[in-house]
Parts: C-alpha cells; structure tokens; sequence
C-alpha cells in the first residue's frame, strides 16, 4: 500500500510539474508581442494551488527556479503639429498701353505772303527830231 501511494503522489507531483511547465510553454513565449495564446500582455494565466505530500522513501523534489527577463512594450505618444497654410493672394492688374501709329490725313491751307519782287526794265525810244527856232514857244504840233 506504501509504494501505491509513494507512487500516486509522485505522479501527482510529476503532473503538476509537467502542467505548470505546459501552461509556460504554451503561453507564447517572452518575445516581444506575445505570439501565442494570452502571451505575458494578453488574459490572465490561471493559477494553480500545490500540495506536496511527504512520503520518506523516494521523495522527489521539484525546484522551480524564476527568471525575469524584461522585454519593451512600446506605448506610442502621437503630437499632431497641424499646419493649416494661409494663401494671401494679392492680384495686380498690369495694363500694358501699345502705341500703334494711326495716320489720318490732315489738311492744312496757308497763304505765305512773300516780299515783292520788283523787276525793273528799261527801254530807249528814239523820237524824230525836231526843229525849233526861235520864239519862246515850244513846239507846234
């Protein structure tokens, strides 16, 4: 009867060994992002409650021995700079004046009074001659 229940409660032992061990394993992992189910950041792992018999013959001790290991878990603070551009838009109307050359025909009349111009001529003319004697008076035509 002794080695039955030497044996039972070694197996029982051996069991919860092997389920908290299990449960670790199938936990995902300590990697970051947690993989599997629940992962060390996902729902809480189930707990468990151990009661160790003890026998004096063939006692089997479990040591359970804990690492921590630390991992990142990021958490992202987002500042949004929000930039709304102001266009001021300033329209400048240039007029650009062409001078294009038109002829129209104008019609002026003027009267230039010059300085006279004077021509002189001359010309001799020859008369008969005449007799004249005497008394005072001057010809007899």
């Amino acid at each position: 009867m002794l080695k039955l229940v030497t044996a039972l409660s070694a197996a029982l032992i051996m069991g919860i060994a092997l389920v908290g061990s299990a449960t670790t394993a199938s936990a995902g992992g300590y990697h970051r992002g947690g993989g599997g189910y629940g992962g060390c950041c996902g729902p809480l792992r189930p707990s468990y409650s151990v009661t160790t018999r003890q026998v004096h013959k063939h006692i089997r001790h479990n040591r359970d021995v804990y690492h921590t290991k630390y991992f990142k878990r990021y958490k992202k603070y987002v500042h949004i700079t929000r930039i709304q551009p102001v266009y001021h838009i300033h329209t400048v109307t240039r007029h650009h004046t062409k001078l294009v050359g038109v002829v129209v025909p104008t019609y002026r009349r003027e009267t230039v009074y010059l300085h006279p111009k004077t021509i002189r001529t001359s010309s001799s003319v020859y008369l008969r001659p005449q007799c004249s004697c005497g008394g005072g008076h001057h010809g007899g035509y």
